[in-house]
């Protein structure tokens, strides 16, 4: 009767949150109109060595922009000359033709100055994120307020796309479909791996409006001081999470370059924010990824975002990170209760595999010795003796000096 009790306001309130959302998302959907949810390639074209330049484009409808990308004409060079004036084959036009349609079509179907807004705010806003981490000052109600921000901003006001998974996941299944790389989707990746070669992963931790939302309803589900949850949560061990993860990247990418087909576009949860789009399977993907969200920290994220395994791997290599001065640790684990991962586990007792952290700051919010940071450099690592210093401690008293610099 008390879990009962001390459940349904929780629900209740992460109830209310994703109905929010919904509304909200629809009504946002509709302010930026309608741009081409799927972007559909030709079967075949129609082509025949003696049919004029001009023709190809007629009878196969596309523009002739298209068809001077694809044969790398000047405007007005294809007047007076036939398809086989160009010295290839039918199926090395088709080729070019087939990759030049699938980039234009790609270009066509964004909303550019809803990408650039979006971009324009991450800029903005991330810094803001950074600031707080760096002096300490996300605490659990300050965290709550940047997540839903972000929330409102990235996912409600701006939609689904672009999003951080997105850039890879489509990169990966354009490339395997049609070949080629669309280059704004490439510049979009490049700017999201180096945010999380500067600061460990921070726009998954603070941008991705789909991290975000899964966070916010994982802390709806721990109370005011964001310590543990409500309803028992539980954190997945990562060899468990990431083998699932690497799992699913390698099935994305199989199915792309074998049978042209993006194994994630029905059941992207991204759709959300696109509630019209999202159909049977994504809805119930939704569905059970928020419901997740409760009782598993980040479960999209940690499961399955190609995104987040490749991030995983670039936050090896992150400029600031988190980091235990072991010199005023006094290991009493309140930094490793409070994560709602096995990150900070891993990072305090120096595991050799060290699961995503998403810099959220509870682990430094909560220490009594102000012995986590959110620095540069290599993490110090524990002697013998510190590591022989039984858990648990009052969380008060600073141990003598112990640490080396690794």
């Amino acid at each position: 009767m008390k879990r009962i009790k001390k459940s349904g306001p929780v629900i209740l309130q992460a109830v209310a949150l994703v109905a929010i959302v919904l509304s909200l998302s629809v009504a946002s959907s509709r302010l930026w109109g309608g741009k081409p949810e799927k972007v559909e390639l030709p079967a075949a074209f129609t082509l025949r060595a003696e049919m004029p330049l001009p023709e190809v484009a007629a009878v196969n409808g596309f523009p002739k922009k298209i068809l001077q990308k694809a044969f790398s004409l000047q405007p007005g060079e294809a007047r007076g000359k036939t398809l086989g004036d160009l010295g290839l084959s039918i199926e090395e036009a088709e080729e070019h033709l087939r990759k030049a349609h699938a980039l234009g079509q790609q270009h066509s179907s964004k909303n550019w100055v809803k990408i650039f807004s979006k971009f324009a705010l991450w800029f903005a806003f991330l810094p803001i994120a950074f600031y707080l981490v760096l002096r300490n000052r996300m605490t659990p109600k300050v965290r709550k307020g940047m997540l839903a921000a972000s929330l409102l901003i990235f996912g409600v006001a701006l939609g689904s796309d672009p999003n951080p998974m997105g850039t890879i996941k489509d990169t990966i299944t354009l490339l395997g479909i049609s070949g080629v790389v669309f280059p704004p989707r490439a510049i979009a990746l490049s700017v999201f791996l180096l945010t999380v070669i500067l600061a460990n992963k921070f726009i998954c931790s603070w941008g991705c409006h789909l991290g975000v939302f899964q966070d916010l309803l994982h802390r709806i589900n721990r109370g005011k001081r964001d310590r543990r949850g409500t309803i028992p949560q539980w954190k997945p061990p990562f060899w468990l999470s990431n083998g699932i993860r690497v799992a699913t990247f390698a099935a994305l990418t199989g199915v792309a370059f074998l049978w042209a087909y993006d194994l994630i576009e029905p059941i992207d949860p991204f759709r959300v924010f696109k509630p019209a789009h999202l159909g049977i399977a994504g809805g119930i993907a939704v569905f059970l990824v928020l419901t997740a969200s409760l009782l598993v920290y980040r479960p999209w994220c940690n499961f399955f975002c190609p995104f987040g395994l490749v991030g995983w791997l670039g936050e090896k290599i992150s400029i600031f990170k988190m980091k235990v001065d072991y010199e005023n640790c006094p290991k009493c684990d309140a930094c490793v209760k409070v994560c709602p991962s096995t990150a900070m586990d891993a990072i305090l007792y120096q595991d050799k595999v060290i699961p995503d952290c998403y810099a959220c700051g509870a682990c430094m919010d909560i220490c009594p010795t102000d012995a986590i940071q959110f620095g540069t450099g290599r993490r110090e690592r524990p002697t013998k003796e510190w590591m022989e210093i039984p858990k648990g401690g009052n969380g008060t008293q600073k141990p003598d000096r112990i640490s080396v610099a690794a």
